[in-house]
């Protein structure tokens, strides 16, 4: 620190040419306390907003002078409307940042988060490494700002984040959610009016909102006393004096300050020259055009190259790209200076620019379309000939060529879009790098460049979770592509139905249609891989037995062919059929040898590392189950958002099979945010069946009962969820519908492959639940294959504990086979797992068993203890109530298996109360009466309720 030398600010916030600063007291207050929070160690983040013009910029300026002169280090940042770096606002002030930090970050052990912010500044040699990720980068810029902070209380200001990417917004959320715990302020100022609000950043400030020490402020108009002061320091007006100007002021610019700025002089003279109306210009381009026009034409020519160069004009590029001589062209620029439209350097390094983006818009919204056009290709011709090292000079041309297309430059567009993507790849920009192949694809002269570079575009937005529109760029190369181009786009576009879970049926039918088009000459590689892909997407769409035998033949011709990425594609896609015992070690076997052949860079690494972990699930391995999470945490690189995703969900599996429901919320709530990284929805009944289990598992599921008529078609819905819902609110016809439907589609052959052991789970639970034999003798024997293995739906979207569990209900219903055997297997395999409530479960399991079969009371008793001392302790309330619907069970008081409950029921309805009455009567829910009805009619075979009345008294139960 002591030999640091804090970053000087802007020059033009010190400028005599800013405008005098009026009103604002409330919204200084609030940065002045955020900032003292920020030095007590409460770190702060403000986002100011408003209008163009509005004074967003001379606001923080104001504030952030004053806390300069008083000792505050201030790193400053902003974004340009166009050719902007990757990760602007944030590279100059982390290369500020670095300079200060870096010996303590080396200290640390943080060489890593240094040399990664090094290459993304420009100080070190070429892109980050390849170890790198986007989410490393992030990682990187907090270890930067946690240093720092530790060093000396500071602020970051970020001005225009309507302009910054979405990477760089991904970034900011990360730096908020850091900051509020370090000595930091950040102000961030944006416009918030079409059409320049961004709805990327809009929907990050709103989730940061959530934060304490995030705020927001909205600037306002100012009042006619606060324009009153402005003439009176423009001025020495006294207020007596200016108060009809100003009144004339505020009702001609509605308060806005920019607007203020520009015709306050002009609104002084009239009123000084009586004149008894002042008309206003009707747009800001009107109030400006007087002074452009009163500009020569040459010097109107200067200008108009300038705005075109951009916002901040070096000196040098403009004599170039101009027509005039030198003479003119420096005359020009002094007659814009003159005149407010240009402000000079104050530093020779330093360089022109427009006083505000409004001035420079308004430049060039009064020029010819077609004017434009030409004068982006004479910049663009200049720059690429005459300054090849000046700044940013990739995305510039990107820029200027873009927008001269029309002129015969589309290829040159499209070169240098392309160009500049990869520099946003390079620098783990992959939205920005995204949006630019996109771009390049739209500029390019010949199809087989555009759709090149569409479909290096759909692999980025893979990589950033919006898998919809990777695979709309898919299906365009798919129609339009050459034989090559359509099978790269097929397996693309099953790589994102992969990971999104949508739009199966879609891949295989594309993937077909292109390896049945390949010649047979074509790269054998392609082939093989197009074929493994076609295995996938089938098994997926349902067709388990032939999408298998399709994975095998991929798999047994990359074995012929030698080639080590065909095997490894093929290899990976073999995995996603199902898994039983019979092939699980063999799939796992697969799954390292494809690991070791593709290598951590492959996209197919990912995949293989997360199939390992849901195998070592249902291997019931723990330890392997770690050893894949340890791999995923390393990994989570180019498609971080996703794995991240996973690696939550793995995590609220395991906490909800541990039975720790206190922290499987707060798990939960991670999950939500990974959801909120994506760019689409992704497998949204595997969502909803995660956000089911953690429900019932907790209790929560009455909250939505109303909601459940239990007449809802079975058609468009997944049936197997409905009838876990049914099953778990005591709907008993509602569930005997949905568990035939299921067994007659399951008869058929139509499988559930995504869900499969989730719907084994279920029609499993619904049949002991209904003591319904016939439904269990035929699930039983699909079970049957599982034994010895865990059940898991998804990638720990749902795991359901040891299948021997089920397999032991099942036969203890049925009375066949040895339940109480796999039951002790289940229970080995819960124990062993560290699942407490599967365990649990269990011993309720055995408990029934125990009583179906005649055990004794002791037995019996031992079994339901057990449960009872791992739920109660730990708050299983599902367990709890599962517990005590057992005992109830147990105390059977009336024939025909009434239960306890049930007999106080049909005594009540004997006596002729409604479903309400005897909710009131026994103090349970309408709904809950209705299934304790239900459950009565169907033991006593009665159809009605006063069949049931009749029952009662022959049986003497009233």
């Amino acid at each position: 620190m002591r030999d640091w030398a804090a970053p000087p600010l802007p020059l033009r916030w010190r400028s005599a040419d800013q405008p005098p600063f009026v009103g604002r007291e409330h919204e200084t207050g609030l940065l002045y306390d955020a900032w003292a929070d920020a030095v007590d160690g409460l770190g702060k983040a403000v986002f100011v907003g408003g209008v163009p013009g509005i004074g967003k910029s001379r606001l923080v300026s104001e504030v952030c002078v004053r806390l300069h002169d008083a000792g505050a280090v201030i790193f400053v940042g902003s974004c340009i409307p166009e050719f902007g770096a990757p990760y602007e606002p944030f590279v100059e002030p982390i290369r500020a940042m670095l300079s200060l930090a870096r010996g303590v970050m080396e200290s640390a052990g943080q060489t890593a988060s240094v040399q990664i912010l090094d290459s993304l500044t420009g100080r070190g040699e070429g892109a980050p490494s390849s170890t790198a990720s986007q989410s490393r980068l992030y990682d990187a810029v907090v270890d930067v700002l946690r240093a720092a902070a530790g060093v000396t209380p500071l602020a970051l200001v970020l001005d225009d984040l309507q302009w910054a990417d979405p990477d760089a917004i991904r970034l900011l959320a990360r730096v908020v959610e850091a900051a509020v715990s370090l000595r930091v302020l950040i102000i961030g100022t944006a416009r918030s009016t079409q059409p320049d609000v961004s709805e990327a950043l809009a929907s990050a400030i709103a989730g940061l909102s959530r934060l304490d020490g995030v705020l927001r402020i909205d600037l306002v108009a100012l009042e006619e006393k606060e324009i009153v002061a402005y003439l009176g320091r423009r001025t020495s007006m006294e207020a007596a004096a200016a108060a009809v100007p100003a009144r004339v002021l505020l009702e001609l610019t509605g308060g806005n300050p920019f607007l203020l700025r520009e015709t306050w002089a002009h609104v002084l003279a009239a009123v000084a020259n009586g004149t008894s109306r002042v008309d206003m210009p009707e747009t800001v381009h009107d109030l400006l055009r007087s002074r452009i026009i009163a500009l020569d034409s040459r010097g109107r020519t200067v200008l108009q190259y300038a705005a075109v160069l951009g916002q901040e004009v070096d000196l040098g590029e403009l004599i170039a790209v101009c027509d005039t001589s030198h003479d003119e062209t420096l005359k020009g620029v002094d007659d814009a200076v003159a005149l407010g439209l240009l402000e000079p350097p104050r530093l020779v390094s330093e360089c022109y620019r427009f006083p505000h983006a409004i001035g420079r818009q308004a430049v060039i919204d009064q020029m010819f379309a077609t004017h434009v056009t030409r004068l982006h290709a004479k910049v663009a011709g200049v720059l690429e000939a005459q300054f090849p090292t000046a700044p940013r000079i990739v995305q510039r041309l990107a820029y200027h060529y873009e927008s001269a297309r029309s002129l015969g430059y589309r290829q040159k567009a499209a070169d240098k879009l392309g160009r500049a993507a990869t520099t946003a790849l390079e620098r783990l920009a992959f939205e920005e790098a995204a949006s630019l192949y996109e771009r390049a694809a739209d500029c390019a002269a010949g199809t087989g460049d555009r759709d090149d570079f569409r479909l290096r575009a759909a692999r980025r937005w893979i990589d950033t979770t919006d898998f919809p529109r990777a695979q709309s760029l898919c299906e365009l190369v798919a129609a339009e592509g050459s034989t090559t181009q359509r099978a790269e786009a097929a397996i693309m576009f099953g790589d994102a139905t992969f990971r999104s879970g949508l739009g199966a049926a879609r891949a295989a039918e594309l993937l077909r249609a292109a390896w049945e088009s390949l010649p047979i000459d074509c790269e054998p590689g392609l082939r093989v891989r197009c074929l493994a892909s076609l295995g996938r997407a089938t098994t997926h769409s349902g067709g388990l037995v032939e999408g298998e035998s399709v994975s095998e033949t991929a798999v047994s011709e990359a074995r012929q062919l030698g080639d080590a990425a065909a095997l490894g594609h093929a290899l990976y896609c073999s995995l996603t059929s199902t898994v039983t015992p019979s092939t699980l070690e063999r799939s796992r076997a697969r799954a390292i040898e494809a690991m070791i052949l593709v290598g951590q860079d492959d996209d197919s690494f990912g995949p293989c590392v997360h199939f390992l972990g849901t195998a070592s699930y249902m291997a019931g391995d723990p330890e392997g189950i770690e050893s894949a999470q340890r791999m995923l945490l390393q990994l989570v690189r180019r498609a971080g958002a996703f794995w991240h995703y996973q690696i939550s969900c793995m995590h609220v599996a395991r906490l909800l099979g541990a039975g720790r429901l206190d922290d499987v919320g707060d798990a939960m709530q991670a999950v939500r945010r990974d959801e909120r990284e994506f760019k689409s929805e992704m497998l949204p009944g595997m969502m909803a069946l995660q956000s089911y289990m953690v429900r019932r598992e907790s209790s929560l599921l009455d909250r939505i009962a109303p909601l459940v008529s239990g007449e809802e078609s079975l058609e468009n819905r997944w049936v197997p969820g409905l009838l876990a819902l049914y099953t778990e609110l005591g709907m008993v016809d509602p569930a005997r519908r949905a568990l035939g439907w299921l067994l007659d589609r399951a008869a058929r052959g139509v499988w559930d492959s995504a869900g499969w052991h989730a719907q084994l789970a279920f029609l499993a639970e619904a049949a002991i639940w209904l003591e319904d034999r016939h439904a269990a003798s035929l699930i039983r024997p699909w079970l049957a294959e599982y034994a010895g293995m865990n059940l898991i739906a998804g990638h720990f979207i749902a795991t359901f504990g040891s299948a021997d569990r089920y397999i032991g209900q099942l036969d203890s219903l049925c009375g066949v086979g040895e339940p109480e055997t796999s039951l002790a297997a289940a229970l080995e395999m819960d124990r062993r797992m560290g699942a407490h409530m599967h365990v649990a479960l269990t011993w309720l399991a055995l408990a029934a068993h125990r009583r179906r079969s005649g055990a004794s009371d002791a037995d019996v008793q031992e079994a339901t203890e057990s449960a009872r001392a791992i739920a109660e302790p730990a708050g299983l309330r599902r367990v709890m109530r599962l517990l005590h619907a057992q005992t109830d069970v147990a105390r059977i008081s009336g024939p025909d298996g009434l239960t306890a409950r049930e007999v106080e029921v049909i005594r009540l309805l004997a006596d002729g109360l409604s479903n309400r009455d005897v909710a009131t009567r026994l103090v349970i829910s309408e709904h809950t009466a209705a299934n304790h009805v239900r459950s009565i009619l169907f033991k006593i075979n009665a159809v009605n309720r006063t069949q049931a009345a009749m029952y009662a008294r022959d049986c003497g139960l009233v």
